[in-house]
């Protein structure tokens, strides 16, 4: 079948900001309580940017730099900037069976959230959705599910196919400047680096709110309180060898959820950081330079 293309800046029609899926409520998706004046935390367009420019993201492209719409779901086409560069790799050898001079773009995320994930389809000739990683749905959902109150009747998984990009955070972790002055709150777009980071705060004795200890009942679910009561009674309690955080105490958020907060100022994310993978850049250069794909580091609006 034809593969439908599209240029790839196309100007900005109508930005749709999506607001925090319906599972918030639930717990999981818990963020800090509203400002006095939600004015004074509302983030522009350019603030907002300025947090996704470190995130890099690979699309499949033509010779005119055009992503190729590579799915659909009836009449509407779909396609794709991914996160996790292996993907764009694997969805760049299909794209090449019918079109040889497909390549790999590297661009980032404040180049094309608003204009075009954030577009208007009907302009744009179809939807462009970002893409997680299989293995981040899996950690998130794993999180959600974890975490979620007995009895619940709301659904608690993401897709990736749907462009539900995880956020994965924790209020027992925040980061301090190189300076020492400020505090940060971070948002990983990858499970293993909040491991790492709630790790190192761990053995540093930093971590909010005091020690992990092996009777605290966030680390615990319905379905996981006869093992943590048993493992209790056999190792007895105080502090917890640490390695990566509990599941009981990961939240997980959406990139979606996390804009329309910071456009809306409903809550306060002036310190929140954005972290993307340490490894996501290179791994996309090297994939890039060796699919004869172009760089584009474009600064943050």
């Amino acid at each position: 079948t034809h593969v439908h293309t599209m240029l790839l800046h196309h100007p900005s029609r109508r930005p749709v900001l999506a607001s925090l899926l319906a599972a918030a409520a639930t717990g999981p998706f818990s963020l800090p309580a509203p400002p006095a004046s939600a004015a004074a935390s509302e983030l522009s367009i350019k603030e907002v940017n300025k947090r996704l420019g470190a995130i890099p993201v690979v699309a499949v492209v033509n010779e005119q730099d055009s992503p190729y719409f590579t799915s659909s779901e009836g009449a509407t086409q779909v396609g794709y900037f991914f996160l996790d560069p292996t993907d764009a790799l694997r969805e760049l050898r299909a794209v090449q069976g019918d079109n040889p001079s497909a390549r790999l773009k590297l661009t980032t995320l404040s180049e094309v959230y608003f204009p075009l994930v954030q577009g208007d389809a009907t302009a744009l000739g179809g939807v462009l959705r970002l893409r997680p990683s299989r293995r981040q749905i899996v950690e998130a959902n794993r999180a959600l599910q974890f975490n979620s109150p007995e009895g619940t009747l709301l659904p608690v998984s993401l897709s990736e196919a749907k462009g539900q990009v995880p956020l994965f955070y924790s209020e027992r972790v925040a980061l301090s400047t190189a300076d020492g002055a400020a505090t940060r709150y971070p948002f990983y777009l990858r499970k293993e680096d909040l491991d790492r980071d709630f790790s190192r705060l761990a053995a540093e004795g930093a971590l909010q709110g005091g020690a992990v200890v092996a009777g605290d009942a966030a680390l615990r679910s319905n379905s996981a309180r006869r093992a943590a009561r048993r493992a209790e009674r056999e190792g007895g309690g105080g502090a917890a060898a640490v390695s990566g955080i509990p599941a009981g105490l990961t939240r997980v958020a959406t990139l979606d959820g996390i804009v329309a907060q910071m456009r809306s100022g409903e809550v306060d994310l002036k310190d929140a950081l954005l972290v993307p993978s340490p490894d996501a850049l290179r791994a996309a250069q090297q994939l890039v330079a060796e699919g004869g794909g172009a760089a584009a580091a474009a600064a943050p609006r």
